[in-house]
């Protein structure tokens, strides 16, 4: 009887430890089946940043070309504001302006396109790694820096196109969406230490956009009231299209504020910034190019 119980026991114990090691394995092959599409996804996505980067790139070489030979060589007259005394008015101090260059549009567009290919190029060539590096850092310093350059450009062709002339006002509108843009780089830095300061650069991110598109607005609202004249169709298209740039961005980043609050698939939202600056870019140009044709 006794022999037999601890021939039982035995049999049972092994048995246990058979069901034990068998669970184990279990656990590892479904531990190593979850991490396989997180690598493939990883790898999905940084090619998709590289494809992205070469669209946009050649995207903008084309366009540069179809503008320069489509568009039209109207000129838009630059000036320099001051205040002189009016010698017909019994001395009065009154405001004058003197001219200071003529610009083409044309120029000024294809000049913006091909500005806008150098970044996706280097960042899917020579700095692939130094981009693939930030992506993984989740801060983009030089995606903001470049944001900012070539969305100044727009915002000054805008404000161009709505009756600002006087280049001191043309720089202001050029360094307010560098402002906006440095404000997002701010933004994305800060978020990995301190998220209440970078909900509070944010917010100042949103005043800055508000602003611009405040000032653009009242220049048109005046051009028509004065005036008594509206704009060509293509300067109330493009205002539009730069409106939607600004929003689409900050929506972005608010999205990424709120949802991945700890960082994670950036690739993704890295890949919605590309979309929206090719999207936006392709609007503006598309707009000038049939607006300024020939």
């Amino acid at each position: 009887g006794i022999g037999s119980d601890m021939a039982k026991t035995t049999s049972t114990t092994k048995a246990k430890t058979k069901t034990i090691k068998a669970a184990k394995a279990s656990k590892k092959t479904t531990a190593s089946k979850i991490t396989v599409p997180a690598v493939s996804y990883n790898a999905n996505s940084r090619l998709n940043l590289r494809n992205l980067n070469l669209l946009s790139a050649a995207t903008f070489i084309i366009l540069a070309l179809v503008a320069v030979l489509l568009m039209n060589h109207n000129t838009y007259e630059l000036t320099i504001n001051y205040l002189t005394i009016d010698k017909l008015a019994s001395g009065a101090i009154v405001p004058a302006y003197r001219h200071f260059m003529d610009l083409q549009l044309r120029f000024v567009v294809s000049g913006l396109l091909l500005l806008s290919a150098v970044g996706p190029v280097l960042h899917a060539t020579r700095m692939k790694q130094t981009y693939l590096n930030a992506v993984k850092s989740k801060v983009m310093p030089w995606r903001w820096v470049e944001q900012g350059v070539l969305q100044a450009i727009m915002l000054t062709v805008v404000a161009l196109l709505y009756g600002y002339q006087d280049v001191t006002t043309l720089k202001l509108f050029a360094l307010l969406a560098v402002v906006i843009n440095l404000l997002g780089w701010y933004v994305e830095k800060e978020f990995l230490q301190n998220k209440l300061a970078a909900m509070r650069s944010f917010a100042f991110s949103v005043v800055a956009v508000a602003l611009a598109v405040l000032f653009i607005a009242l220049s048109g609202a005046a051009t028509y009231g004065y005036g008594q004249i509206r704009a060509s169709w293509f300067v109330y298209a493009v205002f539009a299209t730069l409106i939607t740039a600004f929003g689409l961005n900050l929506a972005t980043q608010f999205k990424y504020l709120k949802q991945f609050k700890d960082g994670k698939v950036y690739e993704l939202v890295e890949s919605k910034y590309l979309t929206i600056g090719l999207l936006s870019k392709l609007a503006f140009a598309v707009i000038l190019i049939v607006g300024l044709s020939k």
